[in-house]
């Protein structure tokens, strides 16, 4: 072998090892685990939960054709990676002006099928005390195995139990949901920008929430599906830019009409009172 094609195939394996070491890295319990992106699939609203109550309830419960849902689906029991999903749940849903049950709802579904409506209390309880907003409209919800696989699939969302650890693998995401129940936008991770979140709801709202005020900013932004965040869109900024030069040399021109028009009624009495 020549001394420049060993220097080459040295510099590809060196090149190739951050590759098979994060291959190695890995678990094996988080392989496959992921979100598959199924904007616009629409929810089976006949899947049939017991809420924190105990109450039976339907999916077709929570979709009232004006409110768009933010969905999150972990479980009660989970020692790590839930409990900072709904912390940066909680923590983004603090800073945001609207309250759920008004603007919006919140709805989280365990996805291991033992839990109970009892644990499902438990865990409001404590968050709704964390959220401090009053009993607000968050339900915390139990299912069946199949149910809630069925929920999971066609949000996109996947898991699976790891028997040596004992806990459920899964990716850390929140979702949106339009009001008639339709997968609209995910966010990624487990922090939240409050206003990524509260774009993410006017979205999934399809215009019914949110100020003028509010809707002019979000056109600034856009969604990045690849980061499940949202970010400044050149054309959008460029769009606003237009209409604020617009309206301000309307304004403008409309000061000098103002102004030009005093002169001239001002010009108009003087002549009227030297003829006098």
């Amino acid at each position: 072998m020549s001394l420049r094609l060993a220097m080459i195939v040295g510099a590809s394996l060196l090149l190739a090892l951050p590759a098979f070491a994060a291959e190695e890295q890995e678990p094996e319990a988080l392989r496959g685990i992921t979100v598959h992106d199924q904007r616009g699939a629409q929810l089976d609203l006949g899947l049939t939960f017991s809420d924190h109550d105990g109450k039976r309830v339907r999916l077709a419960d929570f979709f009232d054709g004006k409110r768009p849902v933010l969905l999150t689906l972990n479980y009660y029991q989970c020692r790590m990676l839930c409990t900072e999903v709904l912390n940066g749940t909680v923590a983004a849903l603090r800073g945001l002006e609207w309250s759920p049950g008004e603007q919006y709802r919140v709805v989280t579904v365990s996805i291991d099928g033992r839990e109970t409506p009892e644990l499902a209390a438990e865990k409001r309880r404590s968050y709704l005390e964390a959220l401090d907003k009053g009993d607000v409209d968050w339900t915390f919800l139990v299912g069946d195995t199949e149910t809630i696989a069925k929920l999971a699939e066609t949000v996109g969302f996947t898991y699976r139990y790891d028997r040596q650890a004992m806990e459920w693998a899964h990716p850390a995401v929140i979702h949106f949901l339009s009001p008639d129940g339709r997968v609209m936008q995910y966010l990624f991770g487990v922090k939240y920008p409050v206003q990524s979140v509260k774009f993410a709801l006017m979205e999934a709202g399809e215009g019914k929430v949110g100020s003028t005020f509010d809707k002019l900013i979000f056109s600034c932004f856009h969604y990045d599906a690849l980061r499940g965040a949202y970010g400044p869109w050149a054309f959008g900024i460029m769009r606003l830019g237009g209409i604020c030069t617009a309206v301000f040399l309307a304004g403008f021109v409309g000061i000098l009409w103002r102004r030009d028009r005093a002169r001239q009624r001002a010009h108009l009495a003087q002549t009227v009172e030297l003829l006098a």
